[in-house]
């Protein structure tokens, strides 16, 4: 069975058609439109088109965002308002005549990346413009409550988080987070990227840094342990492309503690897979 995966971002709308090993067949990528949904659904269906087949039996879409209960559409997605209030799945099933299954991103990449391990309790953690956290459980994955690892306060009456509390991992471990740290200590403008290669370099302010980033994310890392006993944790995101540098720091008790494989393949393959998973279960 085929299927098509697509995940969208805050720039780009990236796709995959894959055959039923997880194969990648074809590929391509769109603008994402973020204020008009005519505009929006547009260039998705134009992807979605250019990946079609006649053996594609369904589309399984990821992005950041809250999932309604039948997962056809997205209640809350921050980075892309067009999408709002619309029933985005119900559009694109119309339009192609196939299942649509819509899912959070932390979720497709952890599927993803799941697919090429034999752990079946495993927590992942994305490190990008905020900290993404999905679970699989028992083979099943899991989104959001006790598993949202983004938000579990890392310091007491600490800085506000977005969400509205204090002292939340998003605020302390994002890459943003590790950017403004990195600007107030240079006292300039400071891309995280040079913060890395100055750390290679043995810059003492970049590896202070990176020390005092790693010991919160060894806090977190024990706080994931205690609360879900994973036997995995994977570590993906922008940030954790730099694996190098944060891994010598980097401790766990139980868990083994893994970096992403397929940095931003996952999601398209994460995607690809929930779908099938679902037409598989409906048989």
């Amino acid at each position: 069975m085929k299927t098509i995966g697509i995940d969208i971002g805050g720039t780009s709308i990236k796709g995959g058609r894959f055959d039923a090993n997880n194969v990648l067949e074809a590929s391509n990528s769109v603008k994402t439109e973020k204020k008009e949904y005519s505009s929006f659904l547009s260039n998705i269906e134009s992807l979605i088109s250019s990946l079609l087949d006649s053996e594609v039996k369904g589309i399984g879409i990821v992005s950041a965002g809250d999932i309604n209960d039948d997962h056809s559409s997205y209640l809350n997605i921050l980075n892309i308002p067009c999408l709002k209030g619309k029933d985005l799945g119900k559009d694109l099933k119309e339009r192609f005549n196939l299942p649509v299954y819509i899912e959070n991103d932390a979720v497709g990449a952890l599927v993803g990346e799941a697919s090429l391990r034999k752990e079946k309790n495993i927590e992942m953690l994305t490190f990008g413009t905020g900290v993404g956290s999905a679970a699989i459980i028992n083979g099943k994955p899991i989104h959001g409550g006790e598993y949202d690892f983004g938000h579990v306060s890392l310091c007491k009456n600490g800085y506000r988080c977005k969400c509205g509390k204090r002292g939340c991992s998003e605020v302390y471990l994002s890459a943003i987070a590790l950017w403004r740290a990195a600007c107030k200590r240079y006292n300039r403008n400071i891309e995280v990227v040079e913060v890395m290669d100055l750390y290679r370099q043995g810059d003492q302010i970049a590896k202070q840094l990176i020390e005092e980033y790693c010991l919160l994310l060894n806090k977190l890392i024990a706080l994931i342990e205690s609360k879900i006993h994973p036997e995995l944790i994977i570590l993906g995101g922008g940030l954790m492309n730099s694996s190098d540098v944060f891994a010598p720091y980097l401790k766990s008790s139980k868990a083994k503690i893994e970096f992403a494989k397929m940095g931003n393949k996952a999601g398209c393959l994460g995607a690809s897979i929930l779908i099938r998973e679902e037409l598989e279960n409906a048989k």
